[in-house]
């Protein structure tokens, strides 16, 4: 148990302990009840109320003087709202009389029901989160999603293309090339992506399966790659100062420099991420 917990165990047992000995059973009956429905939660004192904490908080409870009152309102399971009802005050907040039994059955079927809403609650708020993530990696690059494997799986199913085993064997080097890469759907053709697009496929060339490494759509005058890059393969053709492409014409000259290729996109990769740092500033 961490310190804080345990400071809050003891904020809750001060507040039972003012309480005259009936009472403080009862508290002490409706505490453990909770406890047992959900054991992972974390005690609290919140609104001057014991209350146990997951997510958020499942309930309170506090002594008053006829009654133990547990809230908030029982929603969401029309069999324990049936069951609840007799204790129901006008708000909706439940009331166990001090004079009758703590309904200990009930109070762990009610923490049960709010201990199953609150992780779906978190679920959906991860869900949500993830979902404006992504939204926002589309936007910030031009309405291209930066890691979306499916796509980029979905539209090499529907190609035909007589070199799909060199463009499947490309795609798993770069990927496996550096942790940090990713995949999406860019200039409607499967792209790579590593603080910014850098690399994309050129389906429909005439002569071969055609990687064209870049650093997106705007010249980088800066980047000064074709003296840096180390190439003893002569796999690069340089278009530009920051922009080249790969061919290979058969799934034997793939192999044959395939650990060419990788040392590329990883030399590549690197300048990338500097020339993203050097925009950022």
């Amino acid at each position: 148990m961490s310190k804080s917990t345990s400071q809050s165990n003891d904020l809750v047992s001060t507040y039972i302990s003012q309480f005259p000995q009936e009472v403080q059973q009862a508290l002490r009956q409706v505490r453990q009840a909770i406890r047992d429905a959900a054991p992972e939660a974390i005690e609290a004192i919140s609104y001057k109320m014991p209350a146990f904490k997951m997510n958020g908080v499942l309930v309170y409870f506090a002594a008053w003087k006829k009654h133990i009152g547990l809230y908030p309102p029982v929603t969401g399971d029309k069999a324990i709202e049936k069951a609840v009802a007799p204790y129901a005050g006008k708000k909706g907040n439940l009331q166990f009389p001090l004079n009758e039994p703590m309904p200990i059955g009930l109070i762990r079927r009610i923490v049960a029901l709010r201990v199953k809403q609150d992780t779906a609650k978190a679920a959906a708020k991860l869900a949500s989160a993830k979902l404006k993530r992504k939204l926002s990696a589309t936007v910030a690059n031009g309405g291209a999603e930066v890691n979306d494997p499916e796509a980029v799986t979905r539209a090499l199913q529907s190609l035909e293309h007589p070199l799909k085993p060199v463009i499947e064997g490309m795609r798993t080097t770069i990927l496996k090339a550096d942790r940090r890469i990713s995949e999406g759907i860019k200039w409607n053709a499967p792209s790579f992506y590593c603080d910014g697009w850098f690399a994309t496929f050129h389906l429909r060339a005439k002569m071969g399966i055609v990687l064209v490494l870049h650093h997106g759509a705007k010249v980088r005058s800066d980047a000064k790659l074709r003296q840096t890059i180390k190439d003893p393969k002569k796999l690069l053709q340089w278009a530009s100062v920051d922009r080249a492409s790969i061919t290979f014409t058969s799934l034997a000259d793939f192999l044959q420099k395939k650990a060419a290729l990788k040392s590329i996109v990883q030399q590549w990769v690197e300048t990338q991420v500097v020339l993203a740092q050097r925009t950022s500033r």
